[in-house]
């Protein structure tokens, strides 16, 4: 499958099935969520556990490199794999049920 295929099979195919109003695409006036990768560089690295919850609380992490950026809502939010200190994200509770 051709990647531009696949990506709009995770992207606009997914947020279309859940009713996600202005998700998934790149046009004037809708959100922009968006990962800038080399494909010929994206490699996951081995799974690590940390503790980085409330109350000392862990999880699997798995890191991964190829990523350039990645912008939420047109801030940069990663670059090469690290955070900036930006949150422009918020919680989806608008749903469109046609």
């Amino acid at each position: 499958m051709p990647l531009e295929q696949a990506i709009r099979k995770l992207t606009s195919k997914h947020a279309s099935v859940l009713g996600l109003i202005d998700r998934g695409v790149l046009r004037p006036g809708a959100y922009a969520d968006i990962n800038v990768f080399d494909p010929a560089r994206l490699t996951a690295l081995y799974p690590e556990y940390v503790q980085d919850f409330p109350n000392g609380k862990g999880r699997m992490r798995t890191k991964a490199v190829g990523y350039a950026a990645t912008l939420v809502n047109g801030q940069v939010v990663t670059e090469q794999g690290q955070h900036t200190g930006s949150r422009p994200g918020k919680v989806l509770r608008e749903f469109s049920h046609s």
